[in-house]
């Protein structure tokens, strides 16, 4: 029976052993802000990023969102939903409200929630952002989700899921 058990579990282990296809990089100066309060989150989504070619800056709390949204220019915004400290769904609200009021180009943005399904956002939030990261985030759900985001039309967004592999 052990024999019998060892057999059916070894093709799932040595598929679970393949190495996975890596990702394509992407282009070199696109400008990525994080906005995680947990650490340890922080230091995922750094080193997921870097994995992709890119060096995000990452603040940690709602008005520095807002500062270095302002005081610089950003290809996309990752920024977690559900903290208290970051307070990501009047940040995101802030900074859409801003860029209509100064008629700036919208900005993709992608909310990071652990507990949060698209199904659970109301209609006035999925219009601010371009798309929802689940945690625990995975680095093919996350690089699909930039790249959607980049490609996306901003005059038409569309919410979009992407739930880890």
């Amino acid at each position: 029976a052990r024999l019998a058990e060892a057999r059916s579990v070894a093709p799932v282990a040595e598929r679970v052993a393949e190495p996975a296809r890596p990702l394509p990089m992407f282009a070199p100066g696109l400008r990525i802000l994080v906005a995680e309060a947990n650490a340890a989150h922080q230091q995922v989504l750094t080193t997921l990023l870097a994995g992709m070619g890119l060096e995000p800056v990452v603040v940690s709390d709602g008005q520095d969102v807002v500062k270095a949204w302002r005081e610089q220019g950003w290809d996309v915004l990752l920024i977690d939903i559900e903290g208290d400290a970051i307070c990501g769904r009047s940040v995101a609200r802030s900074i859409r409200g801003a860029e209509t009021v100064a008629r700036w180009p919208r900005m993709p943005m992608l909310a990071l929630a652990a507990n949060v399904k698209a199904r659970d956002l109301d209609d006035s939030f999925t219009a601010v952002i371009d798309g929802l990261v689940a945690k625990p985030i995975h680095a093919a759900s996350l690089h699909a989700a930039i790249a959607t985001a980049l490609n996306a039309e901003t005059a038409a967004p569309t919410m979009r899921v992407s739930l880890g592999a």
